[in-house]
This record gives structure tokens, C-alpha cells and sequence, in this order.
């Protein structure tokens, strides 16, 4: 089987969902960048003072206490597994909803490896890209257009 080496320029923003969905505790947005949090190393790390707040925090009958609690208590320098940069929209989003119980702030997280966590691209939606461009592309040259739904 030919292997082939390819670097790809993306020209428009692209999500492949790996499947995983994160709530709020898993991830803080600071300084326009989504950071996907080490949660257990935060909890191990907590003073015991921090932990009886964090521990009130999980018992407070307000559901986004522990959302509020992380964000302003976290140390992204050692407790980020990966960050990646955040549209202003999400920015937005996320400052508007942390506090709001009735949002649950979920995000699809995109497929990475393993390991060091690194985005890629899947090579069956390679494929998939690749096939829609040639049949578009045919399409075109052969004036088919697409059936009226209805």
C-alpha cells in the first residue's frame, strides 16, 4: 500500500466531532483561548481550604457554583491538557452562560490523538472532501443540476 505524505491548508474553519461531549467543568475559556482542563490534577492540588470551598460549591443547591468555583481557581499554567484559540462568538457565549443553570455550556470536542492531544483530520473525511470536490466539480463540467426538493 503507497503511503502519502500531505500538508493541508485550511481555508475555512472546520470541526470533525470526535463523539465526546465536555460540560463546563472540563474546560475554562480566559483570554480568548478554550482551555481542556486536567481535572483531577486541579482537584489533588486544592489546599485544604480550597477544597472545603470546593466541596461547598458541590453541595450548594446552584448548579453552576463548581463552574464558578474552577474557572477562578484553576491554574491553567499546570492544569491545561491542550488550549486552543476560541471565536469571539464562542468567547461570548461562554462569558454570557457560565452563570446561567439552564445553559449546560456542553462543547463536542474535535477528534485528537491520544497522547499529546493534538487535532487532526480523519482520513474517511479527507476522503469525504476530497469525493464531494470531484463529483461537484464533475457536476459542473456536465451541467447537472441538483433536483427541486419537493
Amino acid at each position: 500500500m503507497k503511503r502519502y505524505e500531505m500538508t493541508f491548508r485550511i481555508l475555512s474553519p472546520v470541526h470533525i466531532g470526535s463523539g465526546v461531549d465536555l460540560d463546563p467543568l472540563e474546560y475554562v475559556v480566559r483570554d480568548g483561548f478554550f482551555h481542556r482542563l486536567d481535572v483531577v490534577g486541579f482537584l489533588q492540588s486544592l489546599s485544604p481550604s480550597q477544597r472545603r470551598q470546593f466541596d461547598e460549591a458541590a453541595a450548594s443547591k446552584n448548579p453552576t457554583a463548581l463552574r464558578a468555583f474552577i474557572a477562578a481557581n484553576i491554574d491553567l499554567r499546570t492544569h491545561t491538557l491542550f488550549y486552543a484559540d476560541a471565536c469571539p462568538l464562542f468567547v461570548e457565549a461562554y462569558k454570557s452562560n457560565l452563570s446561567n443553570p439552564r445553559n449546560q455550556l456542553i462543547v463536542n470536542l474535535m477528534t485528537r490523538t491520544g497522547q499529546d492531544c493534538r487535532p487532526y483530520l480523519p482520513g474517511s473525511s479527507i476522503k469525504g472532501a476530497l469525493r464531494t470536490a470531484v463529483l461537484s466539480c464533475l457536476a459542473q463540467e456536465l451541467n447537472i443540476k441538483r433536483p427541486n426538493p419537493g
